[in-house]
């Protein structure tokens, strides 16, 4: 991993000038290249008080030399593991981005701009930190990318919608899936900064992972990025949406479980650690969402929102009628799942060995599969790992690649499903495992709380390889742009 060389720490290198002010990085040592970094970047200012609810709003520009060497706070979330209750994990200002850039190819007249990479974290919509160090980009910055990662808006204050979402949109009173439009506001930010890195604005790959990547789908079809992404990397997208119903159901149960009204005033009155922790506690207990009528099908309480303007309830038919314009077409894409997705929400708390065939049922039955379509084989909860596994990440996968590849783009698809040892070997190529892989970190203790110790150091250095060449604009080596590879 990366290390912080301070002994030229002051080098003007460090100092890059910006639309909004100067800010000062780091510089990093990473397997012999000097590797800059410049973190905690605001792209928009913190989206609480008279901001909160409202779409991103523009940064108020600084004179002194701004300090950007460390990540800034994710966006506020419940913390993994239990504590006294009260406790957050993040900040309020919690809107702003990281930028990983060889320091041979940083702010240099004499060298050609070099292709962007950026890369949205996962979470499930209600998780995830851009400086968790799964998404170090030192790696690929040394690569001969510019690498940038940014946080987002999750939770009720991302992607919970209400009555009033899109009223007076254009005056920022009110917004229905703040978290997208925060992505994209990141993204312009990129193209409109990324220059004064090094980087080519005219070559951006959209990365991400689950949520993330699920995110990507919907950034694709909207009007601000058609021709402006060259690029995607999908792993394990999680691309289904909420409906309108849906998602007033999901707001009836947040503000009981909160003892308040399910109105946008109300719920902004409550303190931001209950909030956190009832949407985690429904997202935990599968007998809670049940008790408040969610729907089976889906496992998020909170997801985008069909609201038919940023995100809509088929984002594959949207893609198709946006690609098949006139002179428009998809971008190239990197996309996969994993073999045994579903063990990373049913291992760890011991949910896969309560399933009984009544939920399967209810699942199969809430997704259009009547009892033909599936059969009582096995364990309960192993079978509905593999219809949720198919459901939520590799048919939208097998699907996304099928229409862009009919649209003209080149499609590198991909299944992983190296096992895993963790949880005495039970979670195999469970959801995010290829994360350590792709971002070349296996062996770091971040990593192997997900892999154990036993991850190959080949794998790592293949996908991460595969990986970067795809985002340089490369075809990556012994993989065809036809057909699945897999990575085991």
């Amino acid at each position: 991993m990366a290390k912080v060389d301070d002994s030229t720490s002051n080098s003007d290198n460090t100092v890059i000038e910006i639309s909004t002010g100067r800010i000062r990085g780091n510089r990093l040592s990473h397997s012999g290249e000097s590797v800059l970094f410049f973190g905690n970047i605001p792209y928009a200012p913190p989206p609480f008080d008279q901001h909160r609810f409202k779409g991103p709003q523009p940064v108020a520009p600084w004179s002194d030399i701004r300090d950007a060497k460390a990540f800034g706070p994710a966006a506020p979330q419940a913390p993994r593991v239990a504590d006294d209750g009260l406790t957050i994990v993040g900040g309020t200002d919690c809107l702003t981005l990281n930028v990983w850039v060889a320091e041979s190819e940083a702010n240099s007249p004499n060298k050609a701009p070099k292709p962007v990479l950026i890369y949205l974290p996962g979470g499930g919509f209600m998780r995830g930190h851009a400086g968790d160090p799964m998404y170090d980009g030192a790696s690929f910055a040394a690569q001969g990318l510019v690498f940038v990662s940014f946080n987002y808006r999750i939770g009720i204050d991302g992607f919970m919608h209400f009555d009033d979402g899109n009223k007076d949109r254009n005056k920022g009173l009110v917004a229905a899936n703040r978290g997208i439009l925060d992505q994209l506001a990141a993204i312009e930010w990129v193209r409109s900064n990324i220059e004064q890195f090094g980087g080519d604005p005219t070559q951006i790959t959209l990365g991400g992972v689950s949520a993330g990547a699920g995110s990507i789908v919907h950034l694709l079809g909207t009007p601000q990025l058609q021709g402006k992404i060259q690029r995607a990397i999908l792993q394990s997208p999680s691309i289904s949406s909420h409906s309108l119903s849906d998602a007033a159901a999901s707001r009836r149960a947040i503000a009981a479980l909160l003892q308040c009204e399910p109105s946008r005033e109300a719920i902004a009155q409550q303190p931001l650690h209950r909030v956190v922790r009832i949407v985690a506690g429904l997202l935990a207990s599968y007998e809670l969402r049940c008790h408040h009528r969610l729907s089976p099908r889906h496992f998020f309480p909170l997801r985008p929102v069909a609201d038919g303007i940023l995100v809509h309830t088929d984002p594959l038919k949207h893609l198709e009628a946006c690609w098949s314009q006139p002179n428009a077409k998809p971008p190239n894409l990197l996309v996969g799942a994993n073999e045994d997705e579903m063990n990373f929400y049913l291992l760890p708390e011991g949910q896969i060995d309560k399933v009984d065939w009544a939920r399967v049922q209810a699942f199969a039955q809430a997704i259009g599969l009547g009892d033909s379509a599936w059969a009582k084989k096995g364990e309960a909860g192993q079978q509905l790992a593999k219809l949720q596994g198919d459901y939520y990440y590799r048919n939208p996968t097998k699907n996304l690649a099928v229409l862009a590849r009919k649209l003209g783009a080149k499609v590198w698809q991909y299944e992983f499903s190296w096992k895993a040892s963790t949880f005495e070997g039970r979670m195999g190529a469970a959801h995010a495992m290829e994360l350590a892989f792709v971002f070349n970190c296996i062996g770091t203790e971040r990593a192997t709380e997900m892999t154990g110790t036993n991850a190959p150091q080949k794998l790592a250095k293949d996908m991460h390889t595969a990986w970067a060449k795809f985002a340089l604009g490369q075809a990556p080596a012994d993989w065809p742009s036809t057909g699945a590879k897999t990575w085991r």
